[in-house]
C-alpha cells in the first residue's frame, strides 16, 4: 500500500504546521546594536515618524533606541518598514533571512505530504487561528520563541491546547519537531505529560529527517497505519473513566444502605477476631467491592477485546524499557497506597505505635533523605505474629534485604526466584521511580531494641510502602520454603533492553558502519522463553531504518568488495526491516543462548541458505566466532558472515 493510499484509508487529509519559521512578524524586540545602526541611517523626518508610531513626543535618538527594543514598538516599525526605505529593510533583514532558512526543511516535508494527498496549513506562534480545516497531523516546533530564554515546552503545550479548543473532538497525531536533537529527546516526555496528550498519538522528530523521503515514508507508515486503533483506544479509555465513576456511585449507594447494627455485626464477627480496626476492615471491604463493581462494567471488557485484537508485531517500536506510566500501573498492582499507611499512622497504627505488617517496605533513613537509596528491607514475618504489638516485642521480626536502583529505560522488572521486582516512587520526586530486587538469601532479624527505636524516633529505618497481601505472601513463601509461585501478575516487561552496533566485513577487516546506539537501551530488546528454546529479538523501527541506510551508503562506496552483491540483495529485501524489527528464533536442541548463531534472513523467500549465512545477529556474552567482532579487527577464517549485528547490555 502506498503512503497516499494509507493516508486515505485512515482519513488523514490535513496537516497543521506551527513554527516560528512562519511568523508574520518578529516575536522579540530588536537588539540595541541593530537599532543604533538603524537610527544612524535615517534622517530627522524619519525619526519624527518613529515618534508618531511609538507615541513618543519630541523623540530623541536615545528615546528611539530604548523604545524599539520593546516588542510592541518593534511591531509598529516592522509594519511600516517600507516608509524607511533601505534602512527599514536592513533593520529586519536578519528576521527574513532566519525565517527563510528555517522554512526550507519544513517546505520539503509539506511538498512530500502534498504528493501523498495531504494538504498543509502554515502558522506562526501567534497566528494559530482561523484554520481552514481540522487537522489529522499536527507539527509543533519545540522552540517557538527564540528570545534567549531557556528552552521549555510551555509554548508548544499552549499551541496544542489551542488545537483542542478549536476542534474538541479532534484526535490528531502530533509531532514535536526541532533541529536540536538533545533538547528534543529531553523534553519529549514532559511535553505529552503537560499537554495531557495520548502518548501513543505523539512522537518527537528531528527536522533533519524531513529531507530524507525514505525516512519520512517509514515514519508515517509505522505510526499512521495504527491511527484507527488509537482512536478507538482513546474512546475506550474515556468509557473506562465513566465506568469507574458509575461504580463509585454504586459503592456510595451500598454504603448508605449499611445500618449501624451492620457495623456492630461486622466488628464482632470478623474485625474483633482478626484484631484489626473496624475502619481498616471496612475500607478493605469497600476497595474490593469497588473492584467488583468495575469488573461488572462492559466497558472494561470491551477494552480487553480491543487489545486482544491487536497484532503486537505491527506496533511501532521506539523503546522497550519501563516507562513512568507503565511503572505506575505495575506498582499500583503490587503496593498499597502510601496514603493508607499515613492514615494508619495518624490513627496510632504505625511503627511508632508498635504496629508492623507483613510486606512493610523500609529504606535506610539517611539514604531516604538523600533521595538515592541503595538498600531496602521488607517484613516477611507471618501476619498472625504481627497483629499484637504487646506480644511482638517478645519475638523478632524477620526482614529480607533488597537492592534498590533508579528506574531507567534499561530497567527490566523480573520475577527471579519467584519474587517480583517492586517498583516504588521516589520519596523526593514523584516523577522518579526505584526498582527493588529482593534477595531471599539476604535475611535479617529485628529484635525488641530495633522495634523500640521506632517508638523513640531513633530508628535507622523509615517505612516507604507496603506490598499487597498476595505479593507479600509470595515473597514470604519464596523465602521460607521452596514452594510453587502464587499465581499473580508477571512483571510487565520481560524484554531485556539492549544497545546495538553493526559491522561489515571488507574481506580483510571488520568495519563499524553504525555504533550510534551501542549504549542506548531504546535501540533493541531480547526476551527468552522460560524453557530456553526460543528467543524474541526486536530492534526499534528508527534504528533498523538507520542501519539499512548506513549499510547501503557503505555499499555505494565499496561496491567492488567480495559479497557486495549478496549484501545489497539482503538489505534491499522487503523482509530485512520486518525480520529485524520483530523476529522469533528457535534454537537447536541443547544450544545455550550464548552459543547460538542467529541468522535473521533464514526462511525468507528468494534468499538462499548460503546467502542467509552472510548476516548474523550476536547476543551479549556470545561464545561464537562473532563474539569479538569490532571495527578494525581482522576477519578470521571461521567467520563466513559479512554483516554482523551485535547486541550490548545497556548500563
Amino acid at each position: 500500500m502506498s503512503l497516499m493510499e494509507l493516508f486515505a484509508s485512515v482519513g488523514v487529509k490535513n496537516a497543521h504546521f506551527i513554527d516560528d519559521a512562519f511568523d508574520l512578524a518578529p516575536t522579540k524586540g530588536l537588539a540595541q546594536e541593530d537599532v543604533q545602526h538603524f537610527i544612524d541611517r535615517i534622517d530627522l523626518p524619519a525619526l519624527e515618524r518613529i515618534g508618531e508610531l511609538t507615541g513618543i513626543a519630541d523623540i530623541t535618538d536615545a528615546d528611539a533606541i530604548e523604545a524599539l527594543q520593546v516588542l510592541e514598538h518593534t511591531h509598529s516599525i516592522f509594519n511600516s518598514r517600507a516608509e524607511f526605505g533601505e534602512a527599514g529593510e536592513v533593520l529586519f533583514s536578519d528576521f527574513f533571512t532566519d525565517r527563510s532558512g528555517k522554512k526550507s526543511d519544513l517546505e520539503i516535508l509539506i511538498d512530500f505530504l502534498k504528493k501523498s494527498g495531504v494538504e498543509s496549513e502554515r502558522f506562526g506562534v501567534d497566528s494559530y487561528h482561523d484554520c481552514k480545516s481540522e487537522p489529522q497531523l499536527v507539527f509543533i516546533d519545540l522552540r517557538l520563541r527564540e528570545n534567549g530564554d531557556p528552552i521549555t515546552t510551555a509554548d508548544a503545550v499552549e499551541v496544542y491546547k489551542k488545537t483542542r479548543e478549536m476542534y474538541p473532538t479532534c484526535k490528531p497525531f502530533v509531532f514535536l519537531m526541532s533541529t536540536l536533537t538533545t533538547p528534543l529527546r529531553n523534553f519529549r516526555e514532559s511535553f505529552f505529560l503537560e499537554a495531557q496528550i495520548f502518548a501513543s498519538q505523539f512522537e518527537a522528530i528531528s527536522k533533519q529527517n524531513f529531507r530524507d523521503e525514505d525516512e519520512m515514508q517509514a515514519v508515517f507508515t509505522n505510526y499512521i497505519r495504527f491511527l484507527p486503533e488509537l482512536h478507538r483506544l482513546h474512546d475506550r479509555i474515556g468509557f473506562i473513566e465513566g465506568a469507574i465513576r458509575k461504580a463509585a456511585v454504586n459503592v456510595g449507594n451500598t454504603l448508605r444502605s449499611l445500618d449501624l447494627p451492620d457495623y456492630f455485626v461486622l466488628h464482632h464477627n470478623t474485625a474483633a477476631i482478626e484484631k484489626v480496626g473496624l475502619g481498616t476492615y471496612i475500607s478493605d471491604l469497600l476497595l474490593e467491592y469497588l473492584v467488583n463493581e468495575v469488573e461488572s462494567s462492559p466497558e472494561l471488557w470491551n477494552l480487553a477485546a480491543e487489545l486482544d485484537g491487536w497484532k503486537l508485531q505491527k506496533l511501532p517500536r521506539s523503546r522497550f524499557g519501563l516507562t513512568y506510566a507503565a511503572g505506575k500501573i505495575y506498582s499500583g498492582n503490587i503496593l498499597h497506597s502510601n496514603f493508607r499507611l499515613e492514615s494508619e499512622a495518624a490513627r496510632g497504627l504505625g511503627p511508632k505505635d508498635g504496629y508492623f505488617y507483613l510486606g512493610d517496605v523500609f529504606f535506610l533513613k539517611d539514604e531516604y533523605a538523600s533521595g538515592s537509596p541503595k538498600k531496602a528491607y521488607v517484613i516477611a514475618t507471618p501476619a498472625c505474629d504481627l497483629v499484637r504489638p504487646e506480644k511482638l516485642k517478645e519475638r523478632t521480626i524477620f526482614v529480607c534485604e533488597g537492592r534498590v536502583k533508579k528506574v531507567t529505560l534499561a530497567t527490566t522488572p523480573t520475577g527471579d526466584g519467584g519474587i517480583p521486582t517492586t517498583i516504588i516512587s521516589s520519596p523526593n520526586d514523584t516523577l522518579k521511580q526505584f526498582s527493588i530486587d529482593w534477595n531471599k538469601k539476604r535475611l535479617h532479624t529485628w529484635h525488641v531494641e530495633e522495634m523500640s527505636a521506632f517508638e523513640k524516633d531513633e530508628s535507622d529505618y523509615v517505612r516507604v510502602g507496603r506490598l499487597r497481601p498476595l505479593y507479600a505472601i509470595q515473597l514470604q513463601h519464596a523465602i521460607t520454603a521452596d514452594l510453587s509461585r502464587i499465581g499473580v501478575q508477571r512483571a510487565p516487561n520481560m524484554l531485556q533492553p539492549m544497545g546495538i552496533g553493526v559491522c561489515v566485513s571488507n574481506g580483510v577487516k571488520w568495519v563499524a558502519v553504525d555504533n550510534d546506539d551501542v549504549n542506548e537501551p531504546c535501540a533493541a530488546a531480547v526476551a527468552d522463553t522460560e524453557d530456553g528454546k526460543q528467543a524474541l529479538y526486536i530492534i526499534s523501527d528508527a534504528t533498523v531504518r538507520r542501519i539499512r541506510k548506513k549499510i547501503k551508503a557503505w555499499l555505494d562506496r565499496n561496491s567492488t568488495f567480495p559479497s557486495a552483491v549478496t549484501l545489497r540483495k539482503i538489505v534491499e529485501s522487503e523482509a530485512f526491516e520486518e525480520k529485524l524489527m520483530y523476529m522469533i528464533h528457535t534454537r537447536a536442541e541443547g544450544v545455550a543462548p550464548e552459543d547460538d548463531i542467529v541468522r535473521p534472513m533464514a526462511g525468507v523467500d528468494g534468499i538462499s541458505e548460503e546467502e542467509c549465512a552472510k548476516m548474523v545477529l550476536v547476543r551479549p556474552n556470545s561464545t561464537t566466532a562473532y563474539a569479538k567482532v569490532n571495527g578494525g579487527r581482522d576477519v578470521s577464517p571461521e567467520q563466513e558472515a559479512v554483516l554482523v549485528i551485535s547486541l550490548f547490555k545497556s548500563k
